[in-house]
């Protein structure tokens, strides 16, 4: 409503916003704050109320709405705010008869309750001082993953079934509209009870009033029963596209995060929401709501791919497919955390000296320990606990393993029927066996791993024309 997204953080942001007693300075990285501010609060341009801190003109250009008493939003605030801000900031109001009176800097300007300021910042992580936040009321609207998913949801409903979008809206505004006619009868009912004079059963208006107060609250308890149980309705048939939008959350923090490999990898949520879109809008139609939802979310996970795969260098783009794959398994519930620490750490932390094979190096020594004590998935299969008895017992063909040019490609001695018995995590404890072996093979089996995980196209050359 009003531009502002419909989670439950940032509907908890906007009560902040709305209610505080202190002007709202907010964490605002993907810009919907200043979204929802904008369209709250049409004045701002329109008036051309939006400033910056670096603006020379700002103390001069508050003095018409300090007096009207409208908005003003300034953005991009950094680490400080300008010390002249700090009489607005602490509302150092001066009553002058009945005038009240703000002084900036050496000039006092007309001031009107009714004023508004707020204040955004880019920075996703700002380094402001404990004086400045006594100051404002600081609120965080960076979207975290499962805001965000309540809000692809939200966008993916109005895409695809927009009538029952637009009967949740209404049902929600509804139900807001009936709490607060309760609250009004309520308050009225104290009101007449508290000012009534003599005995309450002489005062035939304020019994009438009472049977009046009754009627109406059993008929807004009933419009809000109605209004819930059709809620719970719309939120049974909009769950069937859940998927998806847990999808799309995943896959725009795996592109927010290779930020960390380079800084230059920068991708704004509304560039997101344009794949996410695109995945929707080009996605195979289908009858059958599963089939649907299969359909947009590969679209979505490929699309995102060849969007990425367009903007970063060639060294890291076996980093980005990797870490989506395995996102995207651990959302699903097939891998958890550790599985992925296991991959990327094996036998870091162990130093077990006594190695059983000359053939191998101490530190592929120490992979294999670590392989045979880690708890594989959500059910804590030891998948290789005897991989040591096995590789005592067929040492010539664990040897070969070991030495062949492709051991990506090759059968694994004693646990190759069980690795092929399931098709994803197979893939991944092959690739975890093959990284623990050849450490050198790792990249040719992470592009094998991603083929069987999602599909061969991930890992198929492409020349995107940009």
């Amino acid at each position: 409503m009003e531009g502002l997204p419909a989670d439950d953080l940032s509907i908890q942001n906007g009560i902040m916003v709305t209610r505080s007693s202190r002007f709202p300075l907010m964490i605002d990285p993907q810009s919907q704050a200043i979204t929802w501010i904008k369209s709250r609060e049409p004045e701002l341009e329109q008036q051309g109320f939006i400033f910056t801190l670096g603006n020379p003109n700002l103390r001069d250009a508050l003095k018409l709405p300090l007096m009207d008493g409208g908005p003003v939003l300034i953005e991009n605030v950094e680490n400080e705010v300008d010390p002249m801000l700090d009489p607005l900031l602490e509302k150092q109001i001066i009553v002058k008869g009945r005038n009240m009176l703000l002084k900036l800097g050496d000039q006092e300007y007309d001031y009107d309750i009714k004023f508004r300021l707020y204040m955004t910042s880019r920075m996703s992580n700002p380094l402001w001082s404990p004086e400045l936040a006594a100051k404002t009321t600081i609120i965080d609207f960076a979207v975290t993953i499962t805001g965000l998913e309540q809000q692809l949801l939200g966008r993916l409903i109005s895409r695809e079934q927009k009538q029952l979008e637009d009967q949740l809206n209404g049902v929600k505004e509804s139900v807001n509209l009936s709490k607060k006619t309760l609250a009004k009868l309520e308050a009225d009912l104290l009101e007449r009870l508290a000012n009534a004079e003599g005995s309450l059963l002489d005062d035939v208006e304020l019994i009438d009033v009472l049977g009046n107060i009754k009627t109406k609250s059993a008929e807004v308890k009933q419009s809000l029963e109605e209004a819930t149980q059709t809620s719970e309705e719309i939120g049974i048939k909009r769950e069937a596209f859940r998927p998806v939008a847990a999808r799309g959350a995943v896959l725009y923090f795996c592109i927010v995060e290779m930020v960390n490999v380079n800084w230059m990898y920068n991708v704004s949520l509304l560039q997101f929401l344009e794949i996410f879109y695109d995945g929707i809008d080009n996605s195979p139609k289908a009858q059958i709501i599963k089939d649907r939802v299969s359909n947009i979310s590969y679209a979505l996970t490929y699309k995102s791919y060849r969007y990425i795969n367009r903007g970063i260098f060639e060294r890291d783009k076996v980093t980005f497919k990797l870490m989506m794959c395995l996102r995207i398994l651990i959302q699903d519930g097939i891998l958890l955390a550790s599985d992925v620490s296991m991959l990327l750490k094996a036998g870091a932390a162990i130093d077990d000296r006594n190695k059983k094979f000359n053939w191998l190096d101490q530190k592929t020594w120490n992979n294999i320990i670590a392989l045979t004590k880690h708890k594989f998935g959500i059910d804590g299969n030891m998948f290789y606990k005897g991989l040591v008895d096995s590789m005592t017992r067929s040492s010539p063909e664990w040897r070969a393993f070991f030495e062949s040019d492709d051991p990506e490609n090759q059968p694994v001695p004693d646990y190759d029927d069980k690795i092929n018995a399931d098709v994803v995590l197979g893939s991944f404890l092959q690739f975890c066996l093959v990284r623990s072996f050849r450490e050198d093979r790792t990249q040719v089996a992470a592009n094998k791993f991603i083929s069987m995980c999602i599909d061969p196209e991930f890992s198929a050359p492409v020349n995107d024309m940009i």
